[in-house]
């Protein structure tokens, strides 16, 4: 009987470890274990000598059999306690790879649904190029001057990359759109964001297609800030004329022609002033309509970032409102007429858009108002907090800055 219970015990099955791991006496005991039979033949590594799965599983056997003569007595077998701590880490380090996998599994869900959803929006609001891919398209920030949009550039800052943002340079130094267009196609291709003072057309460079966000704002408020914007702006070309001549507004007004209607120009893509005027504003609406995802109002600056945060699935921070001027005096509603006069094409751009804007707005009513009510709730950064955010806000202009000059 002894000699069958010691035969059944030698061809029982036997733990055999596998992998590196801790090191007992003169063998390897691995965090993995498997369960081998002994007629196994197949070799595994063993403090540097190649021995056989059937020869180390009779080790292990017999180590395991002494231990259970000599008692249940944890310390009286070393070997069988490297044993259990080794299994007991593979179970954790099993329990952590588990979750980690979890969550990554969740968070690419996360993603993949987020990703759906701002496709799905573009689909509907906005046409798209044959050479773009839904997923790698390019988003075009055409800055109107004067429209708030120095706040939202410094959100969406946030949004991208700095490396794969592209800031065309409002002086025309380094980073201009002709810069743009010599960019080899594999870095133009990597640009998620191209923004700055620039005319529509800009996407014909970009491989992956594009879409377009823009503000308008009322013409003769958005004159107005240009002018005083100049007055407190020594670096600006017109400072020193208009301070050294004291030209007001209506001089100011007469000494810029080609600056009429610049709202309607720019989003019709025509840098001469020869196009026929009822052309020029057909084109605009038309580029609006087809071309833009989202046409935001400068007056109601909340909702449209809102809404633009919806449509791209942006995380808004807490911002503050850049390059506004706190006091401004009053003119005569002559000269206001005066100005509308002269941007009247502007002027019926602007009630269009807002058509476009209250449109976008009705669709996803429920999903903007519940983002301004979280955004409204975060509380103001205290001094520290909000002096660091500052920094980073700086850091992450100049870095763009630089990427895009060289």
């Amino acid at each position: 009987m002894e000699t069958g219970a010691r035969r059944k015990e030698q061809h029982s099955p036997a733990i055999s470890f596998v992998n590196d791991g801790l090191c007992c006496g003169e063998h390897r005991v691995p965090l993995l274990a498997r369960c081998v039979s002994p007629c196994t033949s197949r070799t595994v590594k063993c403090t540097g000598r190649t021995t056989s799965r059937a020869s180390r599983s009779g080790r292990v056997i017999s180590r395991s059999a002494q231990g259970s003569r000599s008692g249940d007595n944890p310390g009286d077998n070393p070997h069988k306690d490297t044993g259990r701590r080794a299994q007991g880490r593979y179970r954790s380090l099993k329990r952590f790879s588990t979750n980690i996998s979890r969550r990554t599994s969740e968070s690419r869900k996360r993603a993949r649904c987020r990703r759906d959803r701002v496709t799905s929006v573009d689909r509907a609001n906005a046409p798209r190029y044959r050479s773009a891919t839904m997923d790698s398209e390019a988003l075009i920030f055409l800055h109107i001057p004067k429209t708030a949009g120095t706040t939202l550039n410094r959100i969406i800052e946030w949004q991208y990359s700095p490396f794969a943002i592209f800031t065309i340079d409002p002086y025309r130094i380094r980073a201009t759109e002709e810069r743009l267009k010599r960019l080899p196609e594999w870095r133009r291709r990597r640009l998620r964001m191209v923004r700055g003072h620039l005319f529509y057309g800009i996407h014909e460079c970009l491989p992956q297609g594009a879409t377009y966000i823009t503000l308008l704002r009322e013409p003769v408020a958005r004159f107005l800030s240009s002018y005083y914007f100049i007055l407190r702006r020594p670096l600006h070309p017109l400072h020193r004329k208009l301070k050294r001549e004291r030209l007001g507004v209506e001089d100011y007004l007469r000494l810029i022609p080609h600056r009429h209607n610049l709202q309607c120009r720019l989003i019709a893509g025509v840098k001469d002033t020869a196009t026929g005027d009822e052309q020029l504003l057909d084109m605009a609406k038309e580029n609006l309509t087809k071309s833009f995802s989202v046409v935001g109002i400068c007056e109601r600056f909340e909702e449209s970032l809102m809404l633009m945060a919806r449509t791209f699935g942006w995380e808004v921070p807490p911002y503050e409102n850049q390059k506004v001027s706190k006091r401004r005096s009053m003119i005569e509603p002559k000269l206001a007429d005066l100005i509308r006069e002269h941007n009247r094409l502007d002027d019926e751009l602007y009630g269009f858009g807002k058509k476009l804007f209250e449109q976008s707005l009705y669709k996803k009513q429920d999903a903007v108002r519940e983002g301004l009510t979280v955004l409204r709730a975060i509380p103001r950064p205290g001094i520290l907090k909000g002096s660091c955010q500052s920094s980073m806000r700086a850091g992450r202009f100049l870095l763009n800055k630089i990427v895009s000059a060289i």
